[in-house]
């Protein structure tokens, strides 16, 4: 599967990893693990790592089926999610921008692009200067 995902429960967020080929059957199973783990709970912040994405696949149907299971996911609790799109590339972008403008019209979910890593984790509210200082003392994200 290319995408991983760590939730860090003191900080109520997830942060998420996409690898080099953005697929929507890995987002739908990555979203099936999430809901099934001890840590996860309604209302945390997800920070979505785009940055080894270098190939999207063209699947609109399974687009707007992954559309559907997130919204019944992020629409759990009773406080907005916010969901930050880390895209430093072209290719990056356009999947943030894809997704970003699947949530239009739909309250409870705040997402946000950002091209800068440090402001990216400055939006979420968290203070490290980068991904990798955030999951230290354990980067075990392959």
């Amino acid at each position: 599967m290319s995408i991983n995902f760590r939730i860090l429960p003191a900080l109520g967020l997830v942060y998420v990893r996409y690898g080099r080929v953005a697929k929507v059957c890995d987002s739908q199973t990555a979203i099936q693990q999430y809901l099934a783990h001890p840590d996860f709970r309604p209302g945390q912040a997800h920070l979505l790592d785009l940055s080894n994405i270098e190939v999207i696949e063209n699947d609109y149907i399974g687009l707007f089926q992954l559309q559907l299971t997130k919204i019944e996911t992020f629409l759990r609790g009773e406080t907005q999610v916010m969901i930050v799109y880390y895209a430093p590339h072209p290719t990056a972008y356009e999947v943030a921008r894809l997704s970003q403008n699947s949530w239009q019209g739909i309250p409870g979910v705040v997402p946000i692009i950002q091209e800068d890593e440090v402001q990216a984790l400055s939006l979420l509210g968290l203070p490290h200067l980068s991904i990798a200082e955030l999951l230290e003392p354990s980067p075990e994200i392959g």
